[in-house]
């Protein structure tokens, strides 16, 4: 009897010591594919705030633009105005004047409204404050505990 025991004792740490094998090995493999997945996060994030710069840089230069095209269709509808006033254009004439300026006006509105929604994408994807030159979530992470715990 005793040497059937120790056989099976023998036999029970043998399976015992493959079962962990094989969880230790599913737990390799598990932690290899969350590596990879992690670096592969990390590639797109990397990616994305280069789109989001690359996006702002444009917006920055579709601004400079804009202004340029509002002051021009501010002078030529302060022109045409002028000359309205003193009879050289008809009614026709200050129409489409104005309706430039005014189209020109919206436009800008909206280019900036272009620049910050893409500023602020780059802050969210950074989680960093370009403005006051600090990092957000620890912002966020002070926040939350003043919240829940004062």
């Amino acid at each position: 009897m005793p040497t059937s025991f120790a056989n099976w004792v023998a036999m029970a740490v043998v399976i015992f010591a493959f079962l962990n094998k094989g969880k230790m090995s599913l737990a390799k493999n598990s932690l290899n594919i969350t590596k990879a997945s992690i670096e592969e996060n990390e590639k797109v994030l990397k990616h994305d705030i280069i789109l989001a710069i690359d996006n702002f840089d444009f917006q920055c230069s579709l601004i400079e633009s804009a202004q340029r095209v509002l002051g021009l269709s501010k002078e030529a509808y302060d022109i045409t105005k002028q000359r309205f006033i003193v009879g050289k254009t008809d009614v026709n004439g200050i129409t489409i004047s104005r309706n430039r300026y005014k189209e020109a006006q919206r436009n800008y509105i909206n280019m900036l409204k272009q620049y910050w929604l893409a500023y602020y994408q780059i802050r969210k994807l950074t989680l960093y404050d370009f403005a006051k030159d600090k990092v957000l979530s620890s912002q966020f992470d002070k926040d939350i505990q003043s919240y829940y715990y004062e």
